[in-house]
């Protein structure tokens, strides 16, 4: 692999990373007797399967 492709590929994993971070927070915040929009575990889930 080419440091050019090495380079936006982490560029994609970091943006990746920020967005979910941001579902996090968002979806982890929530009045008593509401859902969130998303589940803050599964968003977890995906943020650390992407950190592998």
């Amino acid at each position: 692999m080419k440091l050019a492709e090495a380079l936006l590929l982490r560029s994609e994993y970091q943006k990746k990373l920020e967005n979910l971070q941001s579902r996090i927070m968002v979806n982890l915040k929530v009045q008593e007797d509401d859902k969130p929009h998303e589940n803050p575990e599964e968003l977890l889930k995906e943020a650390f399967d992407l950190n592998e």
